[in-house]
This record gives structure tokens, C-alpha cells and sequence, in this order.
């Protein structure tokens, strides 16, 4: 299903402007205001001086404006007027200025009316002095406005410098684009939104240079390594640029000197150096020759001062042209300075093993070992993993092995992960080392290769021999989440009472789970409490082992808020936890909460939001072999989709779940995709039948929130009456606000009261859900109409529209008679839908068990309400795709 995609002409053309609305305006209003001569706009090379300077000038041009543009260089400064003579009628007049002048005068008074001719000179700084000079002299007249732009450290003439100041000059500085307009730009650019990874990766790569940004763009295109998966766009691997850029770059470094370039390429292999370490190999005239020429910087971080080159792509193009001698020598010097110096930095071992083993191949094992440490607790699994694999391939260790199945866990390198912790058991020498690989083998078999029977054999032998309390207590919680995660709430509540007299890892990673059963047993307000809490707690303990990334822990936190009814504040610590795990490249993480966004716009009625969030995580856990959560996501993404009404883009997504293991515990609501599916092509028997077997297991397995969503669907899709004693009695032993509504839903539905219906609709706008509320208030119109309210029947119609509106274009059967002149009982509706579908009579009655004549009166009673004649008009009538999309 992943397509890939190389969208050159939208890279390669014109990039659209964001982020610069307030310089506009500021440009804009030194035209119209005859006291200003000139807006220059100051930046470094690349932050899109040019490009902003060509939007004001079109804009003036648009507005009614005479005006042209001037492009200074280095070439045309050798020529007098060089850079402005095709603006000047006649032929060329550079040795007789007042001719220029007069000349030049004739053009600006041509323009109509008063308004002032705006001249745009690009690379003001490179301006020969008799250009200069007219330019001044010109806007004197104030028949001129000049637009320029100026590049920062740049020499310049005193004729230009006369043009960049004085009280009539307004001057704007213009920085790089944050990580928030970067991904605006390449939305735009790209036709959908971009991968959290890739996003941080370009932002992080360009550092909000537009030229840099630009370039690498294009070269991940040449190479084929940007792809788009449902439109949601993502870099294979770290993007190069292309050869224009490092042609681009090496001008940038080519003025270096010798001394200057050996000390760039110590910067561009180790990273920051601390201060002190780079003065004890670089003269200090050197690196405050480099940093005034902008190559590096100075960072000051809790008193400690470190210095870096000043943007990372020259480290990039720095580390290719070095030889490998060369490197071999420079890192080994560096890793001898730091030693030392006593390593006192806590991630200077890290730094030292990594260019040692660079540098050679190989690194003392225990330095190794202790660097793969901390790069996993720092969350840097592909660098923690290579780092174990080299300590262990000098000495094969219990703690190599563990860290090295860790690491690849959270890679997604699950079968490999569960043979290096297979060895660390036997390498074990203590009950705690016995009890840590225990730990993070069953956390791999329940998630990673989906084995649940096999993960809880693992837990229970381990209990026959780590029998002391701490032991017990890991156990417990290890058997407890797979039964949390695995459709056994209520005895993984069991094993987890007394959290509070655990160790810290057993509480937190205990915590993670206990949120998750409450959440799906409907205890919602115990379930918010421990998870704020826990979140806290688990912030402290990440450098213990087989922890999780904190943003897990809001997972399940995400899910409570949903079922409290509090799907703005889900939405919200959804974004949160997800940006955390993006800035920590934590995959894992990042697919659970990018799926728990997705069902949160669901939820919500957002339709395109929840296609754009499921996408992102089949996407990720396709790449990382998160079967679960793939499995979850691509449901989402069919969902998603038949809300939306594209039904082939629906069949596609199913197809490609249909592929996918059903090794595991598969979720009973990853069934209301099918579900939607078949009632977006208008058999909503079916999709109710699928939907009521859901439920069913649903209330077998005692996830009652879950149950409740199911039945839900049931009522939603003409069938309330059937759900309504169950969404009771679930709003009784559920204390979430989602359920209570649901249930309200239901029953006003089954009574047809419009007043219960407007009711219930108050109450699911209050929470968010704006998809159910509207079809609630589609509903009380129809009740209101039946009765001959047409007042109330209007004004709940209104209401419809307007919370329709929210729903980024869902549409669902609920929806589907909001504008027709009298409302469709269900059996008209189910009818209606599937010979708009292109089913014949007689296979709508062997579909419903009805007899063809019946069909047919209650298919001639639609007609009739809808305003149309025949099957062929049906579909528009009920805003259906044609039959041949099903």
C-alpha cells in the first residue's frame, strides 16, 4: 500500500512564503507611507532574503506600482551602473552621471498617477558605487522606493552603507524558520503533512535555512529516499543535500586557512568540544577568526562554555572530504585528550568509546559497555546498539547481551532481540541479572513478536526460582501487562494491587499498566489520577533497565480522557507525549501516540485528522515491525477513509490488514473499520452483525469502555434499540462521561425524542464529539419534523449543518437525510442505501429476508421523501459515491 512518490515539481518551483506575514505588513507600509525611502532586509545566506524580497515586489507590482529589479554581483560591480542599466532607458550613460540621472527620472515620472516606482536590488552589498550613488540621489525625488536585500558580515562601499541607514530606512533582520514553519513549508511543498522523524531530521539538518532546507529536500528526492505512505511523507535515512549544496558549502569553508581547517575538522568529527579542550589544540586567535567569520559558535550551558560548528550540514560536508588516516589520527587525539583531562562530563565516556571504535574498530569492552548505557538511557538506540554489538563481540557478557536486547526491541528487531536475550539467561549469573532478562524477554515476546502464550510461560517458570519479594512484585507486574494490553483487565488489576510498596521500576512500569485496565473498565477517574502521577515518576527512573520511554505512560492516559470526555485535553497530551517521543527518536512511542491521536480525531468527528494520524503510525510501525500497532493503525486508516466516503482508498487499507499476522490478542474494536466499511457501501445489517459479535467479546474479555464505543456504533448505524439495557447498565458500572452519553445517545435514539436527542447532543458537543452530536441533532430534526414541530425541526437542522461542519468531511448514514424534506424511517434508509449502492430489488430482499414488493414500497416511499424518481438519483440524493466505487 506504501506508494512511493517524487514530487519534483512542486520542490523544484517557487517555494511558497511562510512565516513572514509580519514583514510583509512591515514592507507594505513603508510603501504607502512618503516618509520612507527604503526596506532592507538583512539575514545570512539562504534564510530567504530573495524570496521575500520578490513576493513585496510582486505584490507592489500588483497593486498598481511601477517597478523593476537589479541583481548586484561581484561581476557587474566592475562595470559602473552595471547592475542597473537595463532599467535605464537609451543606451548606456555610466560616464555621465547627470545624463543617468535625468535619464532614470524620465522612467519613474512614467508611471501613472503618483504611486512610486519600487526598484528591487538583490545583494545590495555587492552594489557598484555609481549605481549606488544614482539610487541614493533617486530616492531623494521620492519617485523611488527601494526594496533590497543585504547579506550579514558582508563588506560594503560608503555608498551603499548610505543607503542602509538614515531615519527614512527601515531595516528588518530576517532569522532562520523554526521546526513549526518548517513543517507549515513543506506541507505545502510536499501536497500533506510530514513524519515526526523526518520533520525533526530536516529541521535539525537545515537548522531553518531555507537554501539548505531546499537542497536537501531535492537531493532525498534524487535519491529516491523520500516516500509517502497514505500522503504522509518520510526520509528512508538522514537526507545528503545535493552537489549544489556542498559546492555551496565548501565556497562557505574554501576562505580557511590551514590552521583554521584543521580545527573545523576536529569540530566536524567529535561534535561540541568543551572550551578548555578546544584551547588545548586550537590557538585561541583561530577560533575567534572562525567564529567572527560565523564558522563557530559558543554555547554556554549551566556555566560550561562549548564550542561547535555553526551549522551541522558543514560538519557533514567536512567529515566526507576528510581522509581516513587523517580521521583515524584526529579522533584518537581527541579521545586521548579527553581522557586525560577525567572524563568529567557524564556523557564524555559515551564520546570517547564512540571515536575510538570509529577511529580502530574496537574500544576497551567495559568503556563500551558503559557508553551503550548511556546512549540507551539518553534513548539513542541505533547508537546504543552498535555499541553493545562491539562489547560483545570482544567479551560476551550478561550485561552486553541485555543491553543489546533492549536496543533492538526498541528498534522493532524482535527476533533477533528475543535470541540476544535467550544467551543473556544463560550468561546470568545473579537472581537479579536472571530477573532483568526475564523481564525484558517477556516484554518482547508480548509486543514485539506477538507470543502471549510464550511470554507468560517465560513469567511463570521465572517464578518457580525468583521467589524474594522484589522478584514476586516484577513478576506480577510483567504478567499483569500482558494481561492489561491483552484483553484481561480485571486480573491484571488483581496482580497489581499494592503498587505503592514496589521498587521503583516495578511501580512505574506497574503504573503504565494499572492506567490501562482502569481506563478500559471504565474506573476513568482513578485511572487520570495514577497516570498524572505515575508520568512524573517515571521521568526519574529512565536510566533503569527495561523502562520505557516516559511518554508511554501517556498511552493510556490519552485513552481515559477520551472515555472521561475530554477529547480536546486527549488531543493535547496526545501532541505532547508524541512531540517527546520524536525529540527522543523513541519509535515506539511515536506510533502509539500518533495511533491514540488518530483515534482521538476520530472520536472527535475529525475525519481528515484521524486519516493523518493513523497514516503516520502504520507508517512508523511498518518501518519498525510494530505489528500491533500496524494492525490498529491500517483499522484506524479504513475507518478513517469510509468516514470520508473514499471507499476504494477504505478496500485498500483492509486489504493490506487482511495481510497481516493475527498472531496476538487483536482488539474487538479493531472491527468497527470493517464495520464502517460495509456501511459506507450502504449494508448496514452487516456492519451491525460484525459490530454486535465485537461486543460480545468485548463484554467477555470485561473491557466494558470498549463495549460501550461497539454498541455505540450499533445505535448509530439504525439499531439503538438493541443496545440500550446494555449502554445502561455500562453506564452504571462505568464512571466516564463517554459512556453516560453514549447511553443517553441511545435511548433518545430508540424513543425518537427530539427533546432527549437535543439533550444528548448538548452534551456531546460539551465533550468534543462533534460527528456523533451532529447526527444527534439530524435526529431531533427528524423527531421534531415527524411531529410537526417545523421550528424546532429547522433550528436542530442548523445546528446539524454547523457541527457538520467541524467534521472535515465525514459522512455517515446518520448525516445522509439532514436536507431531505421528511425523514427516511431505518428501513428506508437500509434500503435506500443499498440500491444506491446498485443492488437490485431482489437482492435487497434476499439481503433483509424480505419480500420484493415490500422492498420496493418502502424504496417508492424514499423516493418520494427525497425528491427523486429513480435508483440513478439516489446516490446524489444521499451524498454516495457511485456503485462501481464499491
Amino acid at each position: 500500500m506504501s506508494v512511493a512518490r517524487s514530487p519534483y515539481a512542486s520542490a523544484a518551483a517557487r517555494w511558497p512564503l511562510v512565516a513572514r506575514s509580519g514583514e510583509l505588513g512591515a514592507v507594505a507600509a513603508g510603501l504607502s507611507d512618503r516618509r520612507c525611502q527604503a526596506v532592507i532586509l538583512h539575514g545570512q545566506a539562504g534564510v530567504g532574503k530573495t524570496r521575500l524580497a520578490e513576493e513585496c515586489l510582486d505584490r507592489a507590482l500588483g497593486a498598481g506600482h511601477p517597478g523593476g529589479r537589479a541583481v548586484a554581483s561581484a561581476a557587474a560591480a566592475a562595470i559602473p551602473l552595471g547592475a542597473v542599466a537595463h532599467l535605464l532607458p537609451g543606451k548606456p550613460v555610466a560616464d555621465d552621471p547627470v545624463a543617468a540621472f535625468a535619464r532614470a527620472i524620465v522612467t519613474l515620472r512614467s508611471g501613472k498617477g503618483t504611486r512610486r516606482y519600487v526598484l528591487l536590488v538583490d545583494d545590495l552589498h555587492l552594489l557598484d558605487t555609481t549605481s549606488a550613488t544614482l539610487i541614493s540621489q533617486l530616492l531623494q525625488t521620492e519617485h523611488l522606493f527601494l526594496i533590497a536585500t543585504v547579506r550579514e558580515g558582508e563588506p560594503r562601499t560608503a555608498a551603499v552603507r548610505s543607503l542602509d541607514s538614515g531615519d527614512r530606512v527601515r531595516r528588518i533582520s530576517l532569522g532562520h524558520l523554526g521546526q513549526v514553519d518548517i513543517e507549515e513549508l513543506l506541507e505545502q511543498v510536499l501536497g500533506g503533512p510530514v513524519e515526526g522523524q523526518t520533520l525533526q531530521m530536516l529541521s535539525a539538518a537545515s537548522g531553518g535555512n531555507l537554501l539548505y532546507l531546499r537542497e536537501l529536500l531535492l537531493g532525498a528526492m534524487s535519491a529516491g529516499t523520500l516516500n509517502a505512505y497514505n500522503g504522509v511523507s518520510r526520509l528512508r535515512e538522514l537526507p545528503v543535500g545535493t552537489g549544489a549544496l556542498a559546492d555551496l558549502i565548501d565556497v562557505r569553508l574554501c576562505s580557511a586557512g590551514p590552521e583554521e581547517r584543521d580545527a573545523l575538522e576536529i569540530l566536524a568529527l567529535t561534535g561540541p568540544l568543551e572550551l578548555r579542550i578546544a584551547e588545548a589544540q586550537i590557538p585561541s586567535a583561530t577560533l575567534e577568526r572562525l567564529e567572527t567569520r560565523g564558522l563557530v559558535q559558543v554555547r554556554t550551558d549551566g556555566g560550561r562554555h562549548s564550542v561547535d560548528l555553526a551549522h551541522p550540514l558543514h560538519g557533514q560536508v567536512l567529515r566526507r572530504r576528510i581522509p581516513g588516516l587523517r580521521r583515524r589520527r584526529l579522533l584518537l587525539a581527541q579521545s586521548e585528550l579527553l581522557e586525560a583531562s577525567g572524563c568529567r562530563r557524564r556523557g564524555d565516556p559515551l564520546r570517547v568509546a564512540t571515536w575510538r571504535l570509529e577511529a580502530t574498530g574496537a574500544a576497551d569492552p567495559a568503556l563500551l559497555l558503559r557508553a551503550a548505557s548511556l546512549a540507551r538511557y539518553a534513548f539513542d538506540y541505533q547508537h546504543a546498539a552498535r555499541l553493545a554489538r562491539a562489547a560483545l563481540a570482544q567479551e560476551e557478557s550478561f550485561q552486553a547481551c541485555l543491553l543489546l536486547g533492549e536496543t533492538l526491541y526498541e528498534l522493532g528487531e524482535f527476533e533477533e532481540s528475543d535470541g540476544v536475550l535467550q544467551r543473556a539467561g544463560t550468561l546470568a549469573k545473579t537472581d537479579k541479572e536472571r530477573l532483568l532478562g526475564v523481564l525484558q524477554r517477556v516484554k518482547n515476546l508480548f509486543w514485539g513478536t506477538l507470543r502471549i502464550r510464550e511470554a507468560l510461560d517465560v513469567n511463570d517458570r521465572a517464578r518457580e526460582s525468583l521467589t524474594s519479594p522484589p522478584a514476586r512484585d516484577a513478576l506480577n507486574v510483567s504478567e499483569a501487562t500482558v494481561k492489561a494490553f491483552g484483553g484481561a483487565p480485571h486480573r491484571a488489576l488483581e496482580l497489581l494491587e499494592g503498587l505503592d510498596g514496589m521498587d521503583p521500576r516495578s511501580r512505574v512500569m506497574g503504573a503504565l499498566a494499572r492506567t490501562a485496565a482502569l481506563a478500559e473498565v471504565g474506573r476513568t477517574a482513578e485511572a487520570l489520577d495514577l497516570s498524572e502521577s505515575a508520568y512524573r515518576a517515571h521521568a526519574e527512573v529512565t536510566d533503569l533497565v527495561a523502562v520505557s520511554h516516559p511518554s508511554s505512560q501517556l498511552i493510556s492516559r490519552v485513552y481515559a480522557l477520551c472515555e472521561a470526555g475530554r477529547l480536546d485535553d486527549a488531543v493535547a497530551v496526545a501532541e505532547r507525549g508524541y512531540r517527546d517521543a520524536v525529540a527522543d527518536r523513541a519509535p515506539i512511542p511515536q506510533a502509539w501516540l500518533a495511533l491514540n491521536l488518530g483515534r482521538s480525531h476520530h472520536l472527535a468527528g475529525r475525519a481528515a485528522s484521524a486519516r493523518r494520524w493513523y497514516a503516520e503510525a502504520a507508517q512508523v510501525s511498518a518501518v519498525h515491525h510494530f505489528t500491533a500497532q500496524r494492525r490498529l493503525s491500517v483499522a484506524g486508516l479504513a475507518l478513517a477513509e469510509s468516514l470520508l466516503g473514499d471507499v476504494d482508498a477504505a478496500d485498500c487499507a483492509l486489504s493490506e490488514l487482511s495481510d497481516l499476522t493475527t498472531a496476538g490478542w487483536v482488539r474487538p474494536d479493531a472491527r468497527v473499520a470493517p464495520a464502517w466499511r460495509m456501511a459506507a457501501g450502504g449494508d448496514l445489517t452487516s456492519a451491525r452483525e460484525v459490530l454486535r459479535d465485537a461486543a460480545s467479546d468485548a463484554r467477555e474479555q470485561g473491557l466494558w469502555t470498549m463495549e460501550a464505543q461497539l454498541l455505540s456504533e450499533i445505535a448509530r448505524l439504525g439499531d439503538p434499540g438493541g443496545t440500550v439495557t446494555r449502554l445502561a447498565e455500562l453506564a452504571e458500572l462505568c464512571d466516564g462521561a463517554f459512556v453516560r452519553a453514549r447511553a443517553q445517545h441511545a435511548a433518545a435514539l430508540a424513543d425518537r425524542d427530539p427533546l432527549k436527542l437535543a439533550e444528548a447532543t448538548s452534551d456531546l458537543e460539551d465533550m468534543g464529539a462533534y460527528l456523533t452530536a451532529a447526527e444527534c441533532a439530524a435526529a431531533s430534526a427528524s423527531a421534531h419534523r415527524r411531529l410537526g414541530d417545523f421550528r424546532s425541526a429547522n433550528a436542530m437542522s442548523v445546528r446539524a449543518r454547523k457541527l457538520a461542519a467541524q467534521c472535515e468531511g465525514a459522512r455517515t448514514p446518520g448525516l445522509a437525510w439532514l436536507d431531505s424534506a421528511m425523514p427516511l424511517t431505518g428501513r428506508q434508509q437500509e434500503i435506500a442505501l443499498l440500491a444506491a449502492r446498485g443492488l437490485t430489488s431482489k437482492e435487497i430482499a434476499a439481503r433483509l429476508v424480505l419480500s420484493i414488493r415490500t422492498v420496493d414500497n418502502h424504496l417508492q416511499r424514499a423516493y418520494a421523501k427525497l425528491g427523486v424518481t429513480s435508483r440513478a438519483e439516489l446516490a446524489g440524493a444521499l451524498e454516495m459515491p457511485p456503485p462501481d466505487a464499491s
